[in-house]
């Protein structure tokens, strides 16, 4: 396995959980708005865009798309990680008041409560994790056809 991508995905969870953190700290509704949860996908994109490039610099020669893939996947599946072992610590320990917030916030963005409310069980959690991972596979596929130009 590539350390650099290792690297990068640690790095980029860590980043996620900070830039969690910074909003938790300044206001916590703002932290579960819907643009706060969907930009920290900008840190997984330089770090899995950054792995894919490296790895194409420092390559002789033509790489395949599956060459390519491996280090940016990599880096998502980490990151990804770190972030969901956090928002699952978050609100189930460190801080349960945000499930009450997150249901404010989600009636605010006109969310129905009835299909959107937020369950925070590790069941829950598991299954966001893998359709996630799914998702991060097909960016990361994306990705990689990026990076290799």
């Amino acid at each position: 396995m590539n350390n650099k991508a290792i690297r990068y995905g640690v790095f980029a969870g860590m980043l996620t959980v900070l830039y969690f953190e910074l909003f938790f700290f300044y206001d916590k509704r703002v932290m579960l708005s819907p643009g706060v949860q969907w930009g920290s996908f900008v840190i997984f994109l330089v770090f899995m865009y950054k792995a894919g490039r490296d790895l194409v610099i420092a390559t002789p020669g033509e790489l395949r798309t599956k060459d390519v893939l491996k280090p940016i996947f990599t880096v998502f599946v980490i990151a990804n990680t770190i972030y969901y072992v956090y928002y699952y610590l978050l609100m189930n320990y460190f801080s349960p008041d945000l499930v009450a917030i997150q249901e404010e916030v989600i009636k605010s963005y006109g969310g129905d409560l009835s299909t959107a409310k937020p369950d925070i069980s590790m069941k829950s959690m598991l299954i966001g994790y893998s359709s996630g991972t799914i998702g991060g596979f097909i960016i990361s596929l994306i990705m990689s056809i990026i990076a290799k130009k």
